[in-house]
């Protein structure tokens, strides 16, 4: 994945865990201000998520990698990396307030704008994907 372009805010959501009719996704993978981070949730519907940075250093216009790994016990884990250096969020749990929920898995460019009539038509941004896999076991 490569960011051309970021919106004003400087914060786009790159891939995300997300549960069907909800707005409360179990992990949100974020690149923020030439980081990426990620917001997890151990329980449905947890208000806050924790948010951490998981890898410092990914300039506009770097080739990146994120993969999310999921177990049906509720483990997932996150890596990303970037021009040599690479990052693991460990173990995360999600609790078992999540096995009735329907997940899924979405990856590409959200942008994090609260769009007015006085945004500027490009406040957006730029992401290419250039590889998209997924596997269930």
């Amino acid at each position: 994945m490569t960011l051309t372009k970021v919106n004003s805010a400087q914060k786009v959501v790159i891939s995300q865990l997300h549960v069907k009719d909800d707005d409360s996704p179990p992990v949100k993978v974020f690149w923020s201000k030439g980081n990426i981070t990620l917001g997890f949730r151990e329980t449905f519907n947890q208000a806050t998520p924790v948010n951490t940075t998981l890898l410092k250093g990914v300039p506009l216009g770097a080739k990146f990698t994120v993969t999310l790994r999921v177990l049906a016990s509720g483990t997932l884990t996150v890596t990303a990396s970037c021009n040599g250096k690479a990052a693991s969020s460990g173990s995360l749990h999600m609790d078992t307030s999540w096995r009735s929920s329907l997940l899924n898995f979405h990856g590409s460019g959200y942008n994090q704008v609260d769009y007015t009539d006085a945004t500027p038509a490009d406040d957006g941004s730029i992401c290419t994907v250039s590889a998209l896999s997924l596997s269930h076991e």
